[in-house]
């Protein structure tokens, strides 16, 4: 149900046999690095369901060794966006559950496309990048309590606005166009301000439609808007970005790399390139760069 698969047999040709097929491109790691050698290790995810849905998991992962088998690593997970979707209130930030928020932003986006005097509105997706760390480091109970801290910030700079806790660690909003980068970036430096870790932060994505177009499916908006936040998960130097269709090029790129990477490698279609390197005082060749291509 996880994967949105109606039989087993579907989540088998899903996977292909592999771990990597489930998870999506920009969070895989091999299992081999996210295991500890003992014990159980927390784990946390984004998978591509069947049906092209992005989904978080959380769990636990272990590795046990089982005579005449081998290494067996045993997944226990559930999907956070599956716990909360639901509901109509969130049980940990209170704020609407993700099937409630969804219904009412899609209900705003169909009456500001028929009644053009309804105020407009822009879809904002904000993530924790490194919520996981924070939970392992500082415990869930204290995970708990950022999250009703991000969400009390949140309705205390944008009262009275459509925004929910779509997954563990994700919100969506709907925010008013006037002064939305200022009002955004205060949010932003709150939350980090309260985090203190430079490695765990607030992070944007935002989709704005083009003057005078009208969002069609606040559904697809928000997947961008979650692409554009993806893009600066690991930026140290942007707290948010702009959804563009430069930026989806490059995500689709990305993702078809790291999806053939190993296909590539085993076929010898990755080659190694010589450069140059040479001393700027005698102009000699004083060595070579080997880069893979």
């Amino acid at each position: 149900e996880i994967f949105q698969c109606a039989h087993m047999e579907d989540l088998q040709e899903l996977a292909n046999g592999r771990f990597q097929p489930l998870v999506d491109p920009v969070d895989y790691k091999p299992l081999t690095r996210l295991a500890r050698p003992h014990g159980s290790q927390y784990v946390s995810f984004r998978i591509r369901t069947a049906k092209n849905l992005s989904r978080r998991l959380e769990g636990s992962l272990r590795k046990i060794a089982f005579p005449q088998v081998g290494m067996i690593w045993i997944l226990s997970l559930t999907s956070s966006l599956q716990d909360h979707s639901a509901m109509k209130q969130n049980p940990v930030t209170g704020l609407m559950g993700l099937h409630a928020f969804y219904q009412e932003a899609r209900n705003k986006a169909v009456l500001r496309r028929t009644d053009s005097s309804q105020p407009d509105f822009t879809p904002v997706y904000l993530n924790i990048t490194n919520f996981n760390i924070y939970n392992v480091t500082h415990g869930i109970p204290a995970g708990d309590r950022l999250l009703r801290f991000v969400a009390r910030t949140l309705q205390a700079f944008y009262p009275n606005q459509l925004m929910a806790q779509i997954s563990g660690d994700s919100f969506a909003l709907l925010a008013p166009p006037g002064n939305l980068l200022s009002t955004l970036t205060q949010v932003i430096q709150t939350v980090d301000r309260a985090i203190d870790n430079p490695n765990i932060t607030l992070k944007a994505g935002i989709y704005q439609p083009r003057k005078g177009q009208s969002i069609q499916d606040i559904f697809h908006a928000f997947d961008m808007a979650q692409m554009a936040c993806n893009s600066v998960k690991k930026d140290a130097s942007s707290s948010y970005a702009f959804y563009s269709t430069e930026l989806a090029k490059k995500q689709q790129i990305r993702s078809f790399v790291l999806e053939n990477f190993q296909k590539a490698l085993d076929g010898g279609q990755i080659q190694v390139y010589f450069q140059p390197v040479v001393r700027t005082l005698s102009g000699k060749l004083c060595g070579l760069e080997a880069l893979a291509r």
